[in-house]
């Protein structure tokens, strides 16, 4: 369980990094966070702790995806992609 949380933190310093494949991993971040609420409610208990993530990650998901992130995150790498070939001749 310890490594779903590290890679759920890890998805979201991925995001805060801008990088493309940061919806990707947020979505897998949510699918674990459900995955260890299922495992969390199977032992007839419940932790708030691990419901707010879940929903703080679907959130950020919604948010993601209505703002369309993913294709601004894309044309920005293209973007850097098309600096670095022009550039890489020239120095």
């Amino acid at each position: 369980i310890v490594v779903f949380y590290l890679f759920i933190s890890i998805s979201f310093l991925v995001l805060a990094l801008q990088k493309v494949i940061a919806p990707l991993l947020l979505i897998i971040s949510a699918v674990l966070s459900l995955m260890i609420q299922y495992l969390w409610m199977k032992n007839y208990a419940i932790s708030l702790a691990v419901l707010l993530l879940f929903l703080y990650t679907v959130v950020i998901i919604v948010v993601l995806f209505t703002e369309h992130i993913p294709q601004k995150l894309k044309e920005k790498h293209k973007a850097e992609k098309a600096e670095e070939d022009l550039w890489s001749g020239k120095l």
